[in-house]
């Protein structure tokens, strides 16, 4: 008798036959599945190498996993037998993306198409999990090399509320703006005054009115004018993260405001205690004044 999914090719229907062929022919056929997938499953243990070869040459491939969970949907009671008895079969016979390897491979040595879908790496995208993304680094020689420009101010050692090192910072990020930095992050002497003072920001030179942007996602926390800082913006991102725009010439969001990487904030101005029109471009992380030269190229 030939087997169909659903339903067997005998004249049942004709003859009123109210589905005892049909509830007969389910356990049949849940005893066919599993004796196939069991045979396969010891031919695999025990005889590796030929199963795999016959296999080949049959284009055929078993999922036994998949064939295994649907049978035991089907014998309790999770899902329609049929329609279970369709998967396992499916799973144990599948032929749909694995045609045999033409003569000429093998004999070149080339490994049956069905084994790279079951020996190649399973990567997390595979596995139904998310691709992490590219660690963020600490960059030792930029940190050396801040340290150096410092060395002539280290009897004065490092102001608590600032650090010499460089935090990681799992945030994706931009440069706010682009010009030529007039005034690095650390101990400087003032422009105005000729005091040596330390910096907690970093000073780009552009353009008045040049477009500012937002170093990473975030709310807007503060926008507000000072006399030091001038028109200036400070916007909180994830992980303790604050940067702050200050010397605009104008702001364009207000306190609470959510915004994305790269969403204009105000534009560069000289308001303030600056000398010129330029950003003054400040970085703390968990409360201390970072430098921001260690995460952003200005040119």
């Amino acid at each position: 008798m030939a087997y169909y999914y659903g339903e067997t090719a005998d004249s049942s229907h004709a003859s009123g036959d109210d589905g005892g062929g049909r509830a007969f022919a389910l356990p049949v056929r849940l005893l066919v599945c599993f004796f196939l997938c069991a045979t396969a499953l010891i031919a695999k243990v025990f005889f590796p190498a030929q199963t795999a070869a016959v296999l080949g040459r049959l284009g055929v491939s078993v999922d036994y996993r998949e064939a295994a969970e649907a049978i035991g949907r089907a014998v309790g009671g999770e899902e329609e037998v049929g329609e279970a008895l369709r998967e396992a079969w499916d799973s144990a016979v599948d032929t749909a993306d694995n045609a045999p390897v033409p003569a000429a491979a093998e004999e070149q040595g080339a490994a049956p198409v069905f084994a790279a879908r079951y020996e190649e790496p399973l990567t997390a995208a595979y596995a139904g999990e998310p691709v992490p993304a590219e660690e963020p680094t600490y960059d030792e020689a930029a940190v050396a090399a801040f340290r150096e420009t410092q060395a002539p101010y280290a009897s004065r050692g490092v102001p608590e509320r600032a650090t010499y090192e460089m935090p990681v910072l799992a945030l994706d990020c931009i440069c706010p703006v682009m010009g030529t930095v007039s005034s690095t992050f650390g101990y400087r002497t003032h422009p105005v005054d000729g005091a040596v003072r330390f910096h907690y920001g970093t000073d780009v030179a552009a353009p008045a009115g040049t477009e500012v942007d937002v170093f990473a996602d975030g709310t807007v926390k503060t926008a507000g004018n000072s006399a030091s800082y001038g028109r200036y913006v400070m916007v909180e991102h994830e992980d303790g993260v604050v940067s702050l725009y200050a010397h605009m010439s104008k702001v364009c969001v207000k306190a609470g405001d959510s915004v994305l990487k790269g969403d204009k904030v105000g534009e560069v101005g000289s308001t303030g205690n600056a000398t010129g029109a330029c950003l003054h471009f400040e970085l703390r992380v968990d409360g201390l004044y970072v430098n921001p030269e260690y995460y952003v190229s200005w040119s």
